[in-house]
């Protein structure tokens, strides 16, 4: 994505990847860290589901433009090694109860 945008004319600031950007408190320690790199910036690109957009959004200091790169179609989790695994389909017709917590078809761990 970061060449993407400097292909289009775009200054990269920073750039950092929360362990859990809904989580507020993950979030604002991560931000915390590019303070400068945020000071400078006028906008934000958010590679996360609606959840992370919204999060940043309400614990950012500086008001940013913020943008959301991703149209999200189930909440995830992602591993250490920043692999994405789906976890819920948001559907509204949910199995968990009859499964025990897991998905049909996938084992839980």
């Amino acid at each position: 994505m970061g060449q993407l945008l400097k292909q289009s004319g775009k200054t990269i600031t920073g750039s950092c990847v929360p362990s859990a950007p809904c989580v507020a408190a993950k979030l604002k320690a991560e931000l915390a860290k590019h303070l400068n790199a945020l000071r400078q910036s006028e906008a934000v690109l958010v590679l996360a589901c609606g959840l992370g957009v919204q999060s940043f959004k309400e614990n950012d200091r500086f008001n940013l433009a913020v943008f959301p790169a991703c149209d999200s179609l189930f909440g995830a989790t992602m591993d250490a090694q920043g692999n994405f695994f789906e976890k819920c389909s948001m559907c509204a017709e949910c199995v968990l109860a009859v499964t025990g917590g897991g998905l049909p078809g996938h084992p839980l761990p």
